[in-house]
């Protein structure tokens, strides 16, 4: 299996170069369980890259020779790196501004490098210690990540095993200490804890068991009909991703039975709409939310399988805004007064996506486009971005994914001589270091052409960012 899946997903990165960035195609085919050891020597720390948990940027004092590095611009501030035992005063320019926003998005240009997913364990420590950031949201399947939740709650169960409940991309010895990290955090602080959840839907074989066990109890007499029609939906019929992508994923799913299911899950949402009443009276508004949620999910898996292969705009689009919802309608109906941290690709989290033509996607709806227009101010994605980027990702590739282009923001970066920097995107127009309004090259090595300040409230830049050290491969 471990083969199959790592082909195909180098596949899909060689018909669609850049959209390997969101992964919106690759994270689904690697549970972490699935490629442990896929590809490369399956050593630990993934062919000898540096581990991010102890790689240093430091800022320098100096350029090329000893000369004195120029002074930078307006906006645009020095980072002392991305170790996580660094001390965090660096980071008051970013917190400064944006701590009190209740949302705040930390993106990255690609998965699995290590720079960026020690950069983020850092800010997310910062921000739940002195900003007050209580929730922590993870481009992952919601279900699997309440394994995760668990864990952070109680640290029961292990580390390594709840690791496993997250995507291949994010199993990382970085995710695995903030994991810990936090776990310890909420020891200490039993009366002020920090939740784990997870936003994406991809995941229709729990979908279906979830609206098994809703409806046998909010409404029994009817459950049995209503999941007859939900019977030709693709994943319905999988135990778990390791059997789906074994058995199920290559069938075809013609447009008969793609068209019966939606059917069988509007006509399930209209039953849960005319009996609202009498479901909450049953079971609670809840889990009738719950219920609610699972089949938004099932629903938006059905568009994203079925139009993958040929209209990847559509695909894209509706993951992104089940993602949206399932995150708002979450934190709606668990933790609505509390400051949130989203982790996802930038593009995911990108506030206005309709102003950038991304190749082979169009200008697709994202999920931080539909946050953003929900939330207003109170959404803010910061991209992670970098000059040279490498990565750890079986079948996708190893080590550095070469260097950012002339003109892009990471080479205008680069061109400064600092290591680490943070750019305020509101504030760095005022020093014409990057021209208001003007569309440049951002997001190596998958770039997109953006206005940056339209997309993103801030960024942080690396120079160099390592392969993240693997747990499992």
């Amino acid at each position: 299996m471990r083969e199959a899946l790592v082909t195909r997903a180098a596949l899909a990165l060689l018909v669609t170069v850049g959209l390997v960035a969101c992964g919106s195609d690759l994270e689904r085919t690697e549970p972490s369980s699935a490629v442990a050891g896929a590809g490369g020597s399956g050593a630990a720390g993934g062919g000898g890259q540096a581990s991010s948990s102890t790689a240093v940027a430091t800022s320098g004092a100096g350029g090329v020779g000893g000369a004195p590095l120029p002074e930078l611009p307006l906006g645009i501030y020095p980072v002392d790196g991305y170790d996580t035992a660094l001390p965090d005063g660096d980071l008051a320019p970013f917190g400064d501004v944006l701590g009190d926003v209740p949302v705040i998005g930390l993106g990255e240009s690609i998965h699995t490098s290590g720079g960026f997913y020690g950069l983020k364990g850092r800010l997310i420590r910062y921000l739940i210690e002195k900003k007050g950031y209580r929730v922590f949201a993870i481009e992952n399947p919601r279900s699997d990540t309440y394994v995760v939740g668990d864990y952070v709650a109680t640290c029961e169960g292990g580390s390594e095993l709840a690791l496993q409940s997250l995507f291949g991309v994010w199993a990382s010895v970085d995710m695995l200490e903030l994991m810990e990290w936090m776990c310890m955090w909420n020891q200490s602080h039993a009366a002020d804890p920090v939740q784990f959840v997870g936003f994406d839907a991809q995941q229709p074989w729990k979908d279906i068991d979830e609206l098994e066990a809703f409806l046998g109890a909010a409404d029994p007499v009817a459950a049995p009909a209503l999941l007859a029609g939900l019977g030709t939906c693709n994943g319905v019929s999988s135990v778990d991703a390791v059997d789906y992508y074994n058995n199920e994923y290559s069938n075809p799913f013609p447009y008969e039975d793609y068209a019966a299911c939606l059917n069988g899950l509007l006509a399930l949402d209209q039953h849960l709409s005319d009996n609202e009443t009498a479901i909450t009276a049953q079971v609670g508004p809840g889990a009738l939310e719950l219920g609610r949620i699972a089949s938004l999910s099932l629903s938006s898996w059905q568009t994203e399988i079925y139009y993958f292969n040929t209209d990847l705009a559509a695909s894209y689009e509706v993951r992104d805004l089940a993602m949206a919802e399932i995150f708002l309608r979450t934190r709606a109906l668990s933790f609505p007064d509390k400051k949130v941290v989203l982790w996802a690709h930038n593009y995911h989290l990108t506030q206005a996506h309709t102003g950038v033509f991304t190749p082979g996607i169009g200008s697709a709806l994202t999920m931080g486009t539909a946050v953003k227009e929900s939330l207003g101010d109170d959404y803010a994605a910061i991209a992670l971005i970098g000059y040279d980027v490498g990565i750890n990702w079986p079948g996708v590739g190893n080590g550095s994914q070469g260097l950012a282009p002339a003109g892009s923001v990471e080479a205008l970066l680069h061109g400064l001589g600092r290591p680490a920097l943070y750019v305020d995107l509101q504030e760095v127009f005022l020093s014409n270091f990057l021209d208001l309004g003007v569309p440049y090259d951002m997001g190596h090595p998958t770039n997109e052409v953006v206005r940056p300040e339209q997309q993103y409230r801030g960024a942080f830049f690396l120079d160099v960012s390592p392969g993240m050290d693997a747990v499992f491969w």
